[in-house]
């Protein structure tokens, strides 16, 4: 089986990610990649949980300056584990 990569080619309407100007897409993107590092084996479980324990506060937070509501972004039901 052929590995297949992805190649970047163009953006449109860029926007700058910025901490402070859109901080819930960029803590979910820091997620993502943590969820991805987990899936490769670079990191376990129990790491994989630990960094997004801490990203999880810092979420709720910037849902609360931007207006939207925390438990929009993250399931109360704990869906959001590794």
């Amino acid at each position: 089986m052929t590995d297949k990569k992805a190649r970047f080619l163009q953006a449109e309407n860029e926007v700058e990610i910025e901490h402070n100007t859109v901080p819930e897409f960029l803590i979910l993107y820091q997620k993502a990649v943590l969820l991805a590092l987990k899936e490769q084996g670079a990191i376990n479980d129990l790491q994989c949980q630990l960094c997004i324990d801490r990203l999880t506060p810092q979420l709720r937070k910037s849902a609360h300056w931007s207006g939207a509501h925390a438990g929009d972004m993250i399931p109360a039901n704990g869906d959001d584990k590794c």
